[in-house]
């Protein structure tokens, strides 16, 4: 058997240990099985599985309310993303892994309470206001529309990499 294809098989075999390890609440054991899966993905330069390592591991600091180590976490991700997506633009998988990070992200932030505040909904766009400076365009908007508030949930796992499936003989 190739090298290649030996160093492929620990990797997805120590990927599937974190993720039985997450399902049985062993987050902490996950992570280190993480970290050791993350170095193996990137000598063995499969971009693939660090994508998903990374997105894992932000999932369950997600999980565990570190939203900073977390956001970092997914910050990596979205590069290794870009990474994948520069290379075959027209991948639906890795266009999946940037909108499931990205959404990720987001409900992160949200969780976090790092959200912008809305703009105000009525503002006057014929008249300045004692806050704004003199140089600051004066435009209509609308409204924003009201999200549905939902509970702090982890984000789901995007689809393995393609390429850590194992392959039947």
């Amino acid at each position: 058997m190739a090298r290649s294809k030996v160093k492929n098989l620990l990797l997805l075999k120590q990927i599937h240990k974190a993720v039985g390890q997450i399902k049985k609440g062993n987050l902490d054991k996950a992570l280190e099985t993480l970290d050791r899966a993350e170095k193996s993905a990137r000598s063995a330069n499969s971009t693939d599985a660090l994508y998903y390592i990374l997105f894992t591991r932000g999932g369950i600091l997600y999980s565990a309310k570190k939203y900073d180590e977390a956001l970092e976490t997914y910050e990596k991700a979205l590069e290794v993303g870009g990474t994948l997506l520069e290379k075959d633009p027209e991948n639906s998988d890795y266009q999946h892994y940037m909108g499931t990070t990205l959404s990720s992200m987001g409900n992160l932030l949200k969780s976090k309470g790092d959200t912008p505040e809305p703009p105000n909904p009525t503002p006057s766009p014929a008249k300045s206001t004692p806050n704004s400076s003199p140089g600051t365009p004066k435009t209509p908007y609308s409204a924003p529309l009201p999200v549905k508030s939902s509970t702090t949930t982890a984000p789901s796992s995007p689809k393995p990499p393609p390429t850590m499936k194992p392959r039947k003989s």
